[in-house]
């Protein structure tokens, strides 16, 4: 079964230089077309093989080379496991991922492996915690790339408590008084082994979180419960946390991440943009820490200053790269490089650096900048 891909992985993909070429596949094999006897995600991944094996600069035994019967099977057959698989093949290497986030389906032949895509996923896809809190039990899953696991799960274990709840004889108000105090007293112990629960629940949550390196953390939990347990996480772990007020600890997987993934979606997209305009009000000032355009950022990543690039998605400019690896969209001298961003990207990866594409309306805080800006180290 293919893995899910890492930023290892894209590092050691973009190191990767063919001279007859590296074949990029994602295919978006979308269930509601797999009942199909030749799926729609075939057909598509097909007429884009077509469309590369028609240009005047390619041998068409190339693709057939790169793609034999069984490559093509993993990537088209229904009953393999992962909504996205993804391919890169040359003369001298071959990797394959699957993963549930669906992408696009397209195909590239270039020299480098098109990785962008997969950058876009480790993105979108980046691994978060759901603690789904009730008052008699919890559970934590992790969303990664689309996928749902649940990590462990708790129930309320109440300690041996009285529990004698009979009403009094109506002839006996004294009675009637001492047992609404009983009644008063189980409430009350209730109440308190029940915020002992949740407390322990946060303390493993916030354990959870730290050891496999979640940003984020949805908490969802009725109103009783929720602003406790909302306090107490955010104090108890490095993540971000959101909370809603819903009781979905007894729901499908399935259904508890389609209620919190909007949470987590508003969340990055809103530390994107703002990542965005940091770097462009650094780099507006004298002394601050960021860089804006091709030219100021392609140098600072060749000084290895970059600690987080940022840049439109959408944006597929072609330009040169002078002597000292600036790179220009506008003119000037210097090697031809027909995938700007790519390249941008490839130096981020090898320099260390976050790398964090802003796709749609998140992109505009990068219009005025030719697409691209820089957080710096230094």
């Amino acid at each position: 079964m293919p893995d899910h891909p890492t930023a290892a992985d894209v590092a050691d993909l973009l190191a990767h230089r063919a001279a007859a070429g590296v074949l990029s596949i994602y295919v978006d094999a979308d269930p509601s077309e797999q009942s199909a006897e030749r799926p729609a995600f075939e057909v598509r991944l097909k007429n884009e093989l077509k469309a590369i094996a028609s240009r005047d600069d390619v041998d068409p035994s190339l693709i057939t080379e790169l793609l034999d019967d069984e490559r093509m099977n993993h990537l088209v057959n229904p009953a393999i496991s992962g909504r996205t698989r993804v391919m890169f093949a040359s003369r001298e290497m071959n990797r394959e991922f699957a993963f549930d986030l669906p992408l696009r389906t397209r195909a590239v032949l270039s020299e480098r492996p098109f990785v962008r895509p997969l950058v876009t996923a480790l993105d979108r896809g980046a691994a978060y915690g759901i603690v789904a809190l009730a008052g008699d039990h919890a559970r934590v899953l992790e969303s990664c790339l689309g996928s749902v696991t649940e990590i462990w799960r708790e129930g309320f274990a109440d300690p041996e408590t009285p529990r004698e709840r009979r009403g009094p004889a109506s002839a006996n108000p004294a009675r009637g008084q001492q047992a609404a105090t009983h009644l008063e007293q189980v409430e009350a112990h209730d109440a308190e082994w029940r915020r002992r629960f949740i407390s322990s629940v946060v303390a493993q949550a916030a354990e959870t979180a730290d050891a496999r390196g979640w940003t984020d953390i949805v908490l969802t939990a009725g109103a009783e419960h929720r602003s406790f347990a909302e306090k107490n996480l955010a104090s108890a772990c490095s993540a971000t946390v959101a909370a809603l007020d819903a009781n979905l600890a007894g729901r499908e997987d399935d259904d508890i991440v389609r209620e919190a993934r909007p949470a987590i979606d508003r969340r990055r997209a809103e530390r994107r943009v703002g990542a965005a305009e940091s770097a462009l009000s650094g780099a507006a000032s004298p002394d601050g820490l960021g860089a804006g355009g091709m030219q100021e950022v392609s140098r600072a990543l060749v000084a290895g200053r970059v600690a987080v690039l940022l840049f439109d998605d959408s944006a597929r400019p072609a330009g040169v790269v002078a002597d000292d690896g600036t790179v220009s969209i506008t003119g000037g001298t210097g090697a031809r490089e027909p995938h700007v961003m790519e390249h941008l990207v490839e130096r981020a990866y090898a320099n260390g650096a976050q790398v964090v594409p802003l796709a749609g309306d998140e992109a505009h805080a990068l219009s005025d900048c030719e697409g691209v800006a820089a957080q710096l180290r230094w």
